[in-house]
């Protein structure tokens, strides 16, 4: 790792977090630039059961979120690095908070389902899900 990382849980209703969190919403491609995205990204931090961030020199260069019902099971969602943060062990990082953090509030099932870009950093605190396949309902 080259950077000096600093991994937080996220105020959700903080508006420079709902800034920071739209700016790499749109580097990964997830939002086109306009205020509109403002309200959207607010509804989706509030709505999710933790959010964490990376910070390298006070800049949100990774973010991820997950979604739960705070019992059984967690969903890892939006996981996200600045391509110039990329493959420097920030995500690696964030993911081992992200996870440890679920599991401090005792969830026993945290799923995620990889892009192929990312499956590295999941692989490296998980494991592949045997006999599953992600279904997707339109």
């Amino acid at each position: 790792m080259i950077f000096d990382v600093e991994i937080k849980v996220l105020d959700a209703s903080a508006e420079d977090v709902v800034c920071a969190v739209e700016k790499l919403e749109i580097a990964a491609g997830w939002m086109s630039a306009g205020m509109e995205n403002r309200a959207e990204v607010s509804r989706l931090l509030k709505n999710s059961f933790i959010c964490v961030g990376a910070y390298v020199g006070g800049e949100m260069a990774g973010f991820a979120r997950a979604l739960s019902d705070g019992v059984e099971t967690a969903y890892i969602v939006d996981f996200t690095v600045l391509p110039k943060f990329r493959r420097k062990g920030v995500g690696t990082q964030m993911c081992r908070f992200l996870v440890a953090g679920l599991k401090d509030f005792n969830i026993p099932k945290i799923l995620c389902i990889s892009t192929p870009e990312a499956k590295n950093v999941y692989s490296k605190v998980g494991k592949p899900l045997e006999n599953c396949s992600p279904i997707r309902f339109v």
